[in-house]
């Protein structure tokens, strides 16, 4: 059985750019790595685990912005890395302002530019 292609709404960019995640109850902030991203969501390295179905606040700092871009995300999905401690995850953004949907666009863009 062939395996079934997986269609998205938007196109993923290949980043490596530090991050950081925070989730609830404490919103403590924890060190992470974005892998990829689109203005939909992101997947991203964290250290430590994150369940599918958690709310976060994904906090990026974008060579467009003076101060870090902060989305707030639910996980789509995780799973351990193989390295001790991280888990790799799908973040699905929840847009709350057209503000950091812009932000995100132009930091898109950027990239675009730099890497196309």
């Amino acid at each position: 059985m062939a395996p079934r292609e997986h269609f998205r709404s938007t196109v993923r960019y290949g980043i490596d750019l530090p991050a950081s995640i925070r989730d609830a109850p404490a919103f403590l902030a924890r060190d992470a790595r974005l892998m990829d991203v689109s203005l939909a969501g992101a997947r991203v390295e964290v250290l430590g685990g994150l369940d599918s179905g958690a709310r976060v606040q994904f906090e990026l700092k974008t060579p467009t912005l003076w101060d870090p871009l902060v989305i707030d995300a639910v996980v789509a999905w995780s799973r351990p890395t193989g390295a001790p401690m991280h888990t790799e995850a799908g973040l699905k953004f929840i847009h709350r302002s057209p503000a950091a949907v812009s932000a995100l666009f132009d930091l898109l863009g950027t990239q675009e530019f730099e890497t196309g």
